[in-house]
């Protein structure tokens, strides 16, 4: 998740009818927010998904008449990334299956500002929440780093030190890996998985029998004590 700037947001806009699509890019934009991309179809919003830049997703319920819309939403919840709905329906059963998704909101066609400006205030306030729960602060060197747990790789014990390895750099802390563990890596998405390693279960690609595979291609060794 990108850091918010000023309470201001970086939108990506999915809806496959252009003039709503124009008229959501007009309202945010006038409210000051960003909009980074707007994808007219399932297919082009997904395909932008490993490299997302934005903050949150106003996604079409009905993206070509059918449940396109719930599907994307069901691929950025699965990647931890808010979304609010754009909808034209109100029936319960829609509804209740949106809700499954962990929208951050429901906004009803037709739309006014008032209506995105408020959607829009709300999704702040719960995404700072969810930033606060989903990173850890990291001291190096007197400096201390604000990393989301979802960019952490895994943690690798050296000693006295441990080295955590992130989507773009290494820290290296002066302390042991279960102290590490408990204090940094506080989250149950990580996993000792060896005595010498502490890996990010999300990123895991293939676990064999010896050693796991990371998405990204690192290979982590596995004891069958942990």
């Amino acid at each position: 998740m990108n850091k918010l700037t000023e309470n201001k947001l970086t939108i990506h806009i999915v809806e496959d009818e252009v003039i709503i699509a124009m008229d959501l890019e007009d309202i945010v934009t006038n409210l000051g927010h960003a909009v980074v991309k707007v994808s007219t179809s399932y297919e082009d919003a997904l395909d932008s998904l490993d490299s997302n830049k934005a903050d949150i997703f106003l996604v079409d319920i009905s993206l070509k008449g059918v449940d396109e819309g719930l599907n994307l939403a069901q691929e950025l919840d699965k990647r931890d990334i808010p979304h609010i709905y754009i909808s034209s329906h109100k029936d319960a059963g829609i509804v209740q299956k949106a809700r499954a998704t962990n929208a951050y909101g429901y906004v009803i066609k037709p739309f006014d500002v008032g209506d995105i400006f408020v959607a829009l205030e709300m999704a702040i306030g719960r995404i700072k929440g969810e930033k606060a729960r989903r990173s850890t602060i990291i001291n190096e060197g007197g400096t201390k780093n604000i990393v989301n747990f979802a960019d952490i790789l895994y943690a690798e014990a050296d000693g006295n030190y441990t080295h955590i390895y992130t989507v773009e750099r290494k820290f290296t802390l002066r302390s042991n890996l279960k102290r590490t563990h408990l204090k940094v890596l506080n989250h149950d998405w990580f996993k000792r998985v060896h005595k010498s390693f502490v890996v990010n279960e999300r990123h895991i690609d293939k676990i064999l029998h010896s050693h796991l595979i990371l998405k990204s291609g690192e290979v982590i060794p596995v004891s069958k004590n942990y």
